[in-house]
Order: C-alpha cells, then structure tokens, then sequence
C-alpha cells in the first residue's frame, strides 16, 4: 500500500572487464556495472555476449540489469536469450523487465507462446502483464483469452503497464473491449486513469453499471471539447450520491439543466463526499471548471479540503498520460532519474565514483518512444557536478526507460549524498492515484521533517526581480528519505533546479500505518519571494 501526503575500480572502466578466471567470478555489482557501461561504447558481440550470460545469471538483479541493457540498446539479438530467460523468471522486478524488453523488441508468434505461458505463472503473472502491456499496447489483446483473467482482477497494473510504454492507444483500446465484455472495474480505473476520447465516455453513459456511468460523466465533466453534445443519449436516472455528484459536475461543465440543486445535494452528504473525494473528485480537478466559485467552496469544505486545492492550470500534472510528444513543442517534464532495476544506480555510483556533493547536480533531456526506449537523449551542459557524477547521469540517463506517462523529460541527478544514498536504495515506481493518510484511517501517522535544506534564491531570479511558487511532488520512502521528485508546477528552469536541489536534501520520520512504515507521495511548495 501507499500512502499520498498532503518524497573496486577494474577494467569496467574501459568497457567491458576481462574474462575472470573460473575460481575469481565478479560479484553481481561488478557485472551490473560492467553492462551498465554498454551505453557509453559502441554495440559489439562481446557486448551482446555480455547481456545473454547476464540473462541466465543466478543472481536477479544482474538478471533485471540484462533485459534493461537489451531494451535501452534495442538489441534484437538478444530476444532468444530473453525468451528463454522469461521462461524459467521466479523474481518479480527481473520478470517486469525481461517481458517488457521482449515485448517491446519482438512482435513474433514465439514471443506469442512465451507470454501465453509466462502469463499461467502464479508468482510472476502481474510483473508479467505489466511489462507485456508496457511493450505491446494495443497489441496486448491478441492475447485478450490469456489476459482477460489477469486484467479483470488487477486492472490498476493493466493501466500501469500502458502508462510506463506510453501506450494511449492500449487505453482507448482496453476501455472498449472492457465496456463491451461488462469488465466495470477494468472501464471504471481505465477511462479515470487515463485522457480517453468523449466518444468512448458518452458510449458508458448508456450502461447499466452505475460505476461505469459515474465515470463516464467524471471524463465527460473534465473534457473541454463538447462538439459531441448532440451524440449524448437519454440519461438513466443517477444511483446514489456517488452517481449523483458526477452527473451535476457533467451538467454544469456542459452547461446542460441541473437535475437537482447543488448545495443541498453535498450538505445532505457530507459524510459520504469525505469518503469519496479522494477516489473520484479531487484527482481531476478539472471536473469543477463548470462549477461557480461559490459551489467550488462548498464541495471543498463538504469534502474537508481546503480551498486552496480547487482549480487547475495548464501546468497541473496530467491524470496518467502527458499531452506532450517528442514533435509536440511542448516543454519537457523536469524531474529525477529514476526507475532502474534493483542494485542498478549502486554499481553505477560505485564503479564511477560518484560520491555526491552539496548543490551540484546533473542530468539529461531524454525523449521516448512508445514503448519505452529512449528516441533521443542529450547531457545538460553544467559546471556544477561532483566528480564521476556527470558519467553517471550520462549512463543512468542512456538507460532510464519511460516513466510517469511522459515522453519527454529533463531528468536530474541531484548529488546531494543522502539524495544519491536513498536512489541507490530504492527501485520502485511511485505510483498515481494513491490514498492521503487523512482520508484512510486515524492510525495514520504523516511524516514530519527532521533535516531541512533552505533553497537558494538564485541570481538570475534576483537580477530580474522575479519569483513564484515551485509545487514539487516527493516520493518519500518507507524510511523517510527523498528518493524522487517531479516539478508539477515550473516558474522557470532556475528556480526548478533550486527547489530540487533543496529537497534531495530533505529527511522525513516514516510515515506509519498501523504502526508499520510506508512510502509516500509528498506534494512539496516551494515560494521564492522578494521582499
């Protein structure tokens, strides 16, 4: 569960190390470094050579190196290799990455067979689906009979999976077969998750499954284009207060006839909206644009939120899947590197010598494919980075995958030490859509901060006299540590880099549930302001 909070030096330094003698085997540190360094060097054989032995390694996370070295070169020769690798997987993150590389790297009938028994595997089925559908996307269901089982019991990993391949066409696909086969929980978490066309909303408005209908008028309430008005059938009467609240949100973004009042609607049900507001409403902001101020505030005290959180702009983060694309023109999504497999960013740190130091930083623009692999990827040009720090940005940057839904990405490293000591510990994807600890249980005990860094005005914001707000959103770990961070909110390059740069620095107390410490996702505020 998580939590939502309101963060030996040898040859491998030229390549690929010298063959070890049969009684001297490197250790599964040395070996994932060692195919780390293929992204600085030209393809060779030994280099492919290098990846099919770490596929069938005994240790998983030189496994999971393997499959993530495949897929980042796009090495075909190696689909064999994964193939047979994918077959015998017993590890959870080795299985996400073999099958994702497979996936993405071939599309054939033995690919086929391979999945169809990957997926009849107990332990492994979920990794599985998640990387095949990170892989194939709309190509997922010519194995529809092998997945429907697996989809209809987990579709929030179904969604994952398209979301880490930038698979919008998986999405719209996926939502149609779901609202056809009465899959309403795979429609219900596809269509809320992810941006799907009017169309395929208004089609849910005819079911007979409230939930589907609910969400349906949810989609429908935070979609700007109406040029389908005309196509909207005769709506069923709404189904308790969940029903009720998203079609009065439909309407008045339509500018359709209200069925019933507003305000005495959520004072009857303010209990009920407490409950729900983290599920359904607050995620998509965009629901209330049809709402006057005044009913904004109501809903918001009604729910036991604050006004502040109403509203969105055009910088607000996406449901699921950026708007932008690698020939959009749009601005980049600026956060961390992040997402490598187990042991990965540690052999990287250690083999280059990146030990980190107080504001430095460094990175790249990386653009991706659908899919995962990387289209295109540039190093920041910066003087501020500690020594060995800007070759491991470049090799954590050439193998990072898709992440977030966005297909482009400034991705920092920042080189604080704790920042690089909690990546180097930590693998997992911060999810979307997770609980706040004020709407799951009082035994919740939210993170405090323990270790504060004070941002840095920087120059050129002085120099103009300008300022503003940086909204970041942390992934904090299960023991307090910033291992993530994303800029939700810009006010310029500059000031995005200082507000990362102060909170790599920040340490929390672990956020408790029932006295156990969880992850969590942190929204973080950061106000630089000219007196």
């Amino acid at each position: 569960m998580m939590i939502t909070c309101g963060a030996l030096v040898v040859a491998v330094s030229l390549g690929i190390p010298p063959q070890p003698s049969a009684d001297t085997q490197p250790s599964p540190a040395l070996k994932i470094a060692a195919l780390a360094r293929l992204a600085l060097v030209a393809r060779s054989e030994s280099g492919i050579s290098l990846i099919n032995d770490a596929l069938s390694d005994e240790s998983a996370p030189v496994r999971a190196a393997g499959a993530r070295m495949a897929h980042s070169l796009g090495a075909q020769a190696t689909v064999p290799a994964l193939r047979g690798s994918l077959d015998k997987e017993t590890d959870l993150s080795a299985a996400l990455e073999i099958s994702w590389a497979l996936a993405d790297l071939d599309k054939t009938d033995d690919s086929d067979a391979t999945f169809r028994r990957a997926l009849t595997k107990e332990n492994t089925r979920l990794a599985v689906l998640k990387g095949l559908t990170a892989g194939w996307g709309p190509r997922m269901m010519k194995l529809w009979p092998e997945l429907r089982p697996v989809i209809e019991t987990s579709p929030s990993v179904t969604i994952q999976g398209l979301r880490l391949g930038l698979q919008t066409d998986g999405v719209a696909l996926l939502a149609s077969f779901a609202l056809r086969e009465h899959l309403d929980r795979v429609f219900e978490s596809t269509v809320l998750g992810a941006r799907v066309s009017p169309s395929l909303a208004i089609s849910g408005l005819s079911s007979m499954a409230s939930s589907v209908r609910t969400a349906s008028y949810l989609v429908l309430a935070r979609t700007e284009s109406q040029g389908e008005a005309s196509a909207i059938p005769e709506l069923r009467a709404a189904e308790g207060i969940d029903e009720r609240l998203a079609r009065h949100l439909f309407e008045a973004a339509w500018n359709r006839p209200r069925t019933e009042p507003f305000l005495p609607l959520i004072a009857e049900h303010r209990s009920t909206l407490r409950e729900l507001k983290q599920e359904r409403y607050m995620k998509a902001r965009l629901s209330f644009r049809g709402l006057s101020s005044g009913e904004q505030k109501q809903l918001l005290l009604a729910s036991d939120f604050e006004e502040r959180e109403s509203g969105a702009s055009p910088t607000d983060p996406p449901d699921l899947f950026s708007p932008d694309s690698a020939d959009s023109g749009a601005p980049p999504i600026t956060k961390s590197l992040w997402g490598h497999p187990p042991q990965f960013v540690r052999s990287v740190l250690d083999s280059t010598g990146c030990q980190g130091q107080a504001n430095r930083f460094d990175g790249v623009e990386v653009s991706y494919l659908p899919g995962g692999r990387i289209r295109k990827v540039a190093g920041l040009q910066t003087s501020r980075t500690a020594p060995g720090c800007q070759e491991a940005s470049r090799i954590l940057g050439a193998t990072s995958l898709a992440s977030g839904g966005h297909s482009r990405v400034v991705a920092i490293l920042p080189e604080r030490p704790s920042f690089l000591a909690c990546l180097a510990d930590t693998f997992d994807e911060p999810p979307s859509g997770v609980e706040a600890p004020g709407e799951l249980s009082p035994s919740i005990k939210e993170p405090k901060k323990i270790t504060n860094v004070n941002p840095v005005y920087p120059e050129a914001g002085k120099d103009a006299r300008v300022g503003g707000k940086v909204i970041l959103e942390a992934f904090i770990t299960r023991t307090g540590c910033v291992a993530h961070l994303r800029v939700s909110r810009s006010v310029h390059p500059v000031f995005d880099l200082s507000a990362i740069d102060a909170v790599s620095g920040w340490i929390y107390s672990p956020t408790l549930l029932n006295g156990k410490p969880h992850p969590a996702l942190m929204t973080i505020t950061v106000n630089y302001r000219l007196n």
